[in-house]
């Protein structure tokens, strides 16, 4: 019985360890990487930087030529980001006002 157990369960148990093994420790692929696709809470002046209600959307601060705009009640409406993520936004010291932009590999859709 032992015998059998050390022929067949053993080898398929070493397997399966290596197989997790060989994936646990690959590399992520950066260029392939599904990092830079989180969405995250930018803002739309509603109807100044003072007053902002809160989007999930995926844009950048970098400047790539695109605006990052969002369709809201059939309208579509530009989305800010806040200088200070810590605090709430539209408070006067932390208004909705900086510009965003479609990432680049977002762009040409």
């Amino acid at each position: 019985m032992k015998t059998k157990f050390f022929k067949l369960v053993l080898p398929v148990m070493a397997l399966i360890m290596a197989i997790t093994a060989s994936l646990a420790f690959t590399p992520v692929d950066k260029n392939n990487s599904m990092e830079e696709d989180v969405f995250a809470v930018y803002w739309i002046q509603r109807p100044n930087q003072f007053n902002c209600m809160p989007v999930t959307q995926n844009c950048t601060r970098i400047n790539t030529g695109v605006l990052c705009t969002v369709f809201l009640g059939g309208q579509a409406r530009q989305l800010f980001d806040v200088p200070n993520r810590n605090f709430p936004a539209g408070l006067p010291q932390n208004p909705c006002n900086i510009l965003l932009f479609r990432p680049i590999w977002d762009v040409g859709e």
